[in-house]
């Protein structure tokens, strides 16, 4: 990541040296009340020169534009109270007043109410509004919550340097504004590359990978979209119409999968907005049609409870298991078979995939990054061949490479690391002793530790957390018994007609950590069926 002579510099320096503007993938303006209160409670609270954190800023084709990555919300805000000391300080001395207006809000010489440029310019739907207030124009419109929040963020401003030259005069405020305000301090980092954007986000990890690469992809294709003489709002839209069906905080993930789903090699993170670029640019309009053809799949994928159609419960099934294994790095492969393959096709995929990983990560616990070079092997392979049986085929031979032996004495003492997978390795259990799909319903099927959490007995801190000592209940057991011993549980026990793993264990007069050794023994013996690589087909 190259970062270009990185230094502080002083809100003075930067209104007189050059002119900046966000881009149109950036969110609108969002600062409201408490942030602007903040804001000024911490100038006021602390000695000049304030320091305002990192000013994050790309180098465009022009030596005097920057585009702002990072520090809109803060920039926009100081703009504003500029312009809201130019309107007091005229009522009183409208030379200096200008000579604000004429520095630090319009670039120099070019005032004029019709051709006003200004030093900082927001993106296409708050500048109208923004521009009006520097202005000084009456509308009060408020047509996006965005131009509310500009128009009461200003006012609010306005009665903070009222108050301020009520208590401290005119010269005061005057003095306030060139000794505390524009010696506000900002680190002052360029960068050239929207690779070098990503990298800065991820590395600070300040407001996320998330919002990072979502928004330069957005800002991407719509600067293809300027340069085909394409509307940029609706490329805005279609992203965000993707954002909102996959949810903002899986958009990292999910444009990391996208790429991994149709590049021929893979891609390391530091490289991927590089990848984008060239992918957008050499798609155009078609790459957001790709995109959100494919988003849907990838909303189910980490969201299985969206599925409602009848005809698709095995599916939601089976992508509820992934879930509960957290199997997230056969992602790539799945978004492309469900694109290539038949439905049936896809499910076996599923299947497979959800043997693997159980016998792989989650018992044996093998480092499951090795299975990512697997999944993208195979991913380009249904890709040529839009067929499932050598996939099938590949991964049934490294579900074999975990031996029976191996896989079974990891069982006898495997500790589930979350509920939802306690909850999904006994539900396949129930399911094979009843020998009957039972619809999954992580909701009335409760985890219960058989042995209480919470009191004493003999080593339980090796065996509390044993699957052995883990069994469900069709309905949460009554909260007055749930810490009480395994006597006072049997009674409740008795009255669960429905789960057979629940109803065994009445059979038991004593509970002890042999019980919990006894029944997880029991437990990987079946293991070795339920998730037997030959059922990989």
């Amino acid at each position: 990541m190259s970062i270009i002579n990185p230094r502080p510099k002083n809100l003075k320096d930067l209104l007189l040296s050059n002119r900046y503007f966000v881009p149109i993938y950036q969110r609108p303006y969002s600062w409201q009340k408490d942030e602007i209160n903040q804001l000024w409670d911490d100038i006021n609270e602390n000695s000049s020169p304030y320091f305002l954190g990192i000013l994050l800023l790309r180098v465009t084709d022009s030596d005097e534009k920057f585009e702002i990555v990072d520090g809109q919300q803060r920039i926009t805000t100081l703009i504003m109270l500029l312009r809201a000391a130019v309107e007091i300080i005229g009522q009183e001395d409208i030379k200096a007043a200008n000579y604000i207006q004429e520095h630090y809000i319009c670039v120099p010489q070019n005032i004029s109410h019709d051709k006003s440029e200004f030093i900082v310019r927001l993106s296409k739907r708050d500048r109208e509004k923004f521009e009006s207030i520097l202005l000084g124009d009456s509308d009060k419109s408020k047509k996006y919550p965005s131009w509310r929040y500009l128009e009461d963020g200003f006012e609010l401003l306005k009665t903070k340097l009222s108050e301020y030259k009520q208590a401290h005069g005119m010269n005061g405020l005057k003095t306030f504004l060139d000794e505390t305000i524009m010696k506000i301090t900002f680190i002052d980092l360029l960068v050239e590359k929207d690779s070098d954007v990503y990298l800065f986000f991820e590395t600070l990890n300040d407001r996320g990978l998330d919002l990072g690469i979502a928004d330069l992809v957005k800002n991407k294709v719509c600067s293809v979209a300027e340069k085909n003489h394409q509307s940029t709002e609706d490329a805005v839209g279609k992203i965000d119409e993707i954002t909102e069906k996959i949810g903002t905080g899986k958009m990292a993930s999910f444009l990391l999968h996208y790429c991994l789903s149709i590049s021929d090699e893979p891609i390391p993170k530091n490289k991927l907005m590089d990848w984008y670029g060239k992918i957008i640019q050499s798609e155009k309009d078609v790459f957001l049609r790709n995109l959100g053809n494919v988003a849907p799949i990838y909303a189910e994928l980490v969201d299985p409870d969206s599925i409602n159609k009848r005809n698709q419960t095995t599916r939601k099934e089976l992508l509820r298991f992934l879930k509960a294994l957290d199997a997230t790095r056969c992602y790539p492969l799945l978004l492309r078979g469900d694109i290539a393959l038949q439905p049936k096709d896809f499910l076996r995929l599923c299947r497979a995939i959800e043997i693997l990983t159980f016998r792989h990560s989650t018992i044996t616990k093998k480092d499951a990054k090795v299975l990512e070079g697997v999944y993208f092997d195979l991913t380009k392979q249904i890709r040529k061949t839009q067929k499932v049986e050598e996939a099938l085929n590949y991964l049934k031979q490294h579900a074999i490479k975990v031996t029976e032996k191996e896989f079974q004495a990891s069982f006898e003492v495997y500790e589930p690391t979350t509920k939802q997978l306690a909850r999904y390795i006994l539900w396949k259990i129930e399911e094979f002793k009843t020998q009957q799909s039972i619809p999954l319903d992580w909701e009335q099927a409760t985890l219960e530790h058989i042995l209480p959490k919470s009191s004493r007995w003999e080593d339980r801190e090796l065996y509390v957390n044993r699957l052995g000592n883990c069994t469900l209940l069709s309905q949460k057991l009554n909260s007055e018994v749930s810490n009480k011993g395994f006597e006072v549980k049997k009674l409740e026990y008795k009255k669960e007609g429905k789960i057979r793993i629940t109803q065994e264990l009445l059979a038991y007069k004593n509970f002890t950590k042999d019980s919990i050794i006894d029944i997880q023994t029991k437990f990987a013996e079946l293991a070795c069926k339920i998730w037997n690589p030959d059922l990989i087909v």
